[in-house]
């Protein structure tokens, strides 16, 4: 090319991948002399975008964390979700493939092991979405009385607070073997208090108990009640009968004690 020229440089055709650089360069040759200059391409990138919700009610969930590997395994991003149950990765290359993976959920969910492969495109947001379920358990009561009777139809109160902060309330009766079995609760803690009616009027009531209930676990407990013990109609006879043979004996004596004083008075 004539030297002592001044030249413009410009990019006019780069990578499928990459961002064609605008930048215009001006150059002026010289004799014998190689003239660099240097134009750097930004990579075209994109975003993932996930959203994260109930599996059951749809609520957006918040503060549950995702991990974005790419191809190589590495990990490139994290993603936590915000109030609305979103979150969005930062600006990535185009080029590979990425995995996407829930690595931290909430108190009282069950951790997704649901992995979803995402390509993107360049200056977009490639959305995303996971569902989590609420870990549960069942709670299993069983009533034993002393005599072995009297265990159907007992009612008993059920409360407490989930893992997920959520209220619990129920009544429930024993069936014919004296059990109550509530299935798919949440994990929590749950107090469990025997309620009294003419079922268990004649028994001492024990004291609530409080219990644990963990993922896939039964929580059971056992309620036992004592028969009251009432005297039986004979021994109650028994006893007045004593009472009157006693008074009876007592009177004989102060009758003889009486004769033989006027007796020693003569």
């Amino acid at each position: 090319m004539p030297i002592d020229q001044e030249y413009t440089v410009k990019e006019t055709i780069t990578g499928d991948t990459y961002v064609l650089n605008e930048k215009t360069e001006k150059v002026t040759l010289k004799e014998d002399e190689i003239t660099s200059i240097t134009f750097e391409n930004e990579k075209k990138k994109g975003q993932i975008k996930v959203i994260k919700t109930d599996g059951e009610t749809e609520v957006p969930l918040q503060d549950v964390t995702f991990i974005v590997e790419n191809s190589k395994g590495e990990i490139v991003d994290r993603i936590i979700t915000d109030e609305k149950g979103e979150g969005t990765s930062k600006r990535l290359a185009i080029d590979e493939e990425y995995t996407v993976y829930e690595e931290k959920t909430r108190k009282g969910y069950i951790l997704s092991d649901k992995k979803q492969v995402v390509t993107l495109e360049e200056n977009e947001i490639t959305t995303i979405e996971f569902d989590n379920y609420k870990e549960k358990g069942s709670i299993k009561i069983l009533k034993i009385t002393s005599d072995n009777k009297n265990i159907e139809g007992i009612e008993f109160k059920v409360t407490g607070t989930t893992l997920t902060g959520e209220k619990f309330e129920g009544i429930y009766k024993t069936d014919s073997n004296g059990e109550i079995f509530i299935d798919e609760a949440l994990t929590g803690e749950y107090t469990i208090e025997e309620l009294k009616n003419d079922i268990n009027a004649g028994y001492i009531i024990p004291e609530a108990q409080t219990i644990t209930v963990e993922n896939n676990k039964v929580a059971e407990v056992e309620f036992f009640n004592q028969l009251i013990e009432t005297p039986k109609t004979d021994d109650g006879r028994n006893i007045i009968l004593a009472i009157i043979v006693a008074i009876i004996s007592l009177l004989g004596l102060s009758t003889v004690a009486f004769m033989k004083m006027k007796k020693k008075n003569k």
